[in-house]
């Protein structure tokens, strides 16, 4: 009695298991259909994201190349701006050395022609100086002789009109007044060339105490002298 009844459980259970497996399988099939579409939706999303970020990184990297380019092409016109600054600072320090030494010559040229035309300017004044102290010291000279001279004549010619001795010596020379000073004392012939040259050495116009208009006076004088003389 028991066994049909065991029989006949499985017989209405195994039906029920049936039933509940094609249930199981219609809504796993269900489910697969609504999930795929969903699937392949996120696929498709997640592949446009991973290529939005393929496009993105390669920008990105593009970027990053126009960059360190860009800084490679700054660094080497750096490096030529230092070495067009350095040749050109070179080519100004070597300018300025060569202008400074030539300035340099220059001045030292300079000074040596001041310092020459100093020393001989110094000399032409010394030399001077001595022929215009030579010449006064001369004049004086004369002077004085002159002045004895005269004192001299004056006294043998009134010893003379005392005497009534009227006439005058014969070798006592008139002298032209603005040259008597210069051929004072002179008696003889041999005197007055001996005077003439002293005076010729004196205001000959080569010196620097040289006198053309004195001179010709002494030369028109000697001339005058030399024809007494020779009367």
């Amino acid at each position: 009695m028991d066994q049909p009844r065991c029989q006949m459980e499985t017989m209405i259970q195994k039906p029920q298991e049936e039933t509940v497996q094609l249930k199981s399988e219609e809504i796993q099939q269900r489910t697969e259909e609504e999930i795929h579409p969903n699937l392949e939706a996120d696929a498709v999303q997640q592949k446009q994201r991973w290529e939005e970020q393929q496009k993105i990184h390669q920008k990105h990297w593009e970027e990053q190349q126009k960059i360190a380019e860009k800084r490679r092409e700054f660094q080497r016109e750096l490096a030529e701006e230092r070495i067009r600054f350095r040749e050109e600072l070179a080519a100004d320090r070597r300018k300025f050395m060569q202008e400074l030494t030539a300035d340099r010559r220059k001045f030292e040229q300079e000074q040596q022609e001041y310092y020459l035309k100093k020393e001989r300017e110094e000399r032409r004044l010394a030399e001077k100086e001595r022929l215009i102290k030579a010449k006064w010291e001369l004049l004086e000279m004369e002077l004085q002789k002159l002045a004895g001279e005269r004192e001299a004549f004056e006294k043998k010619k009134e010893a003379e009109a005392v005497r009534g001795e009227g006439r005058q010596a014969r070798m006592t020379v008139k002298y032209p007044s603005e040259m008597e000073l210069f051929f004072s004392g002179v008696e003889n012939e041999l005197d007055m060339k001996k005077r003439y040259r002293e005076l010729i050495k004196i205001f000959h116009p080569d010196n620097s105490t040289g006198d053309t208009q004195t001179l010709q006076m002494i030369n028109r004088t000697y001339e005058s002298l030399k024809k007494q003389f020779s009367a």
